[in-house]
């Protein structure tokens, strides 16, 4: 069985490799096609197109978009979209200066706890990728306040800690709309118990095209559900590793936590067709 990830992150977001280093990393362990994911920006994915180009790999257009769904964060992933297709363009940059502001707002929160980090100091650990907790967690630990990433969210600005500061994303019925009106397909990421029955029909009600089946979090009961939701609705089944970089598990899962290339013929004809 020929094996794809579709979901995966590079350093435009919070990722350690770069899309280059991570295409070749995919063909290391036997990719025959990937998708890169990173949240909320598309920056990385011409780098990573190329890079499978020259591989042999098929490349899928990703993205990983936070949305809010009735209080609560939820990611959605796009596929199969063209890279020019402005109204989305536009749409990620406004998502990005919501996780700027976001971050800006954990910052004052830190501050007024005599942690003394700036935005600009932030920005230089993110560099032209999507702004996000992670490397703010890096500039706690670089700043000597924590002594790793997993000590600054529980002390700092995990989801229940001082620091902490609710993402203000758009709900995710505009964001299923922004996916179909860019001609591409909008899938539920990393669903695993987070949602109950009701919620997941509430997503298919408002237009999600599939599910996230496969996914380090996802036991094979898990999979199961999912993949027979799927099938009662006709909607589509991806997966993928959730590859970061910086942790044991992601070389763990990187390469095995994986689906058919089957699955992903209808997206890279999908992508062909919006000139992806």
């Amino acid at each position: 069985m020929a094996k794809a990830d579709l979901h995966t992150h590079s350093l435009f977001s919070d990722g350690k490799l770069s899309p280059t280093e991570l295409a070749a990393k995919a063909k290391t362990k036997g990719l025959a096609a990937l998708a890169l994911t990173d949240h909320d920006t598309i920056d990385g994915l011409p780098e990573a197109k190329k890079a499978c180009k020259e591989l042999g790999l098929q490349f899928i257009n990703g993205v990983e978009i936070t949305s809010d769904f009735n209080g609560k964060e939820a990611h959605v992933l796009a596929f199969g979209f063209s890279l020019k297709n402005n109204d989305l363009n536009e749409f990620l940059k406004n998502q990005n200066e919501l996780r700027e502001n976001r971050i800006r707002s954990m910052i004052e929160k830190l501050q007024k706890m005599d942690v003394n980090l700036t935005f600009e100091s932030i920005k230089e650990i993110s560099g032209n990728g999507s702004i996000g907790r992670p490397h703010l967690a890096k500039a706690l630990v670089n700043a000597g306040y924590a002594k790793n990433s997993s000590m600054a969210f529980s002390k700092y600005i995990g989801n229940y800690s001082p620091a902490y500061f609710k993402s203000e994303h758009c709900d995710f019925k505009e964001v299923i709309k922004v996916i179909h009106r860019a001609k591409a397909k909008a899938i539920l990421a990393h669903p695993a118990r987070n949602y109950t029955d009701e919620e997941l029909n509430e997503w298919i009600y408002h237009g999600i095209d599939g599910f996230e089946m496969i996914h380090p979090t996802h036991p094979y009961p898990l999979q199961q559900k999912y993949e027979n939701l799927s099938n009662q609705y006709g909607l589509l089944k991806t997966g993928g590793s959730d590859y970061h970089g910086f942790y044991s598990k992601d070389e763990v899962y990187f390469g095995v936590v994986t689906i058919n290339t089957l699955i992903v013929q209808n997206l890279v004809t999908l992508q062909k067709e919006n000139n992806g």
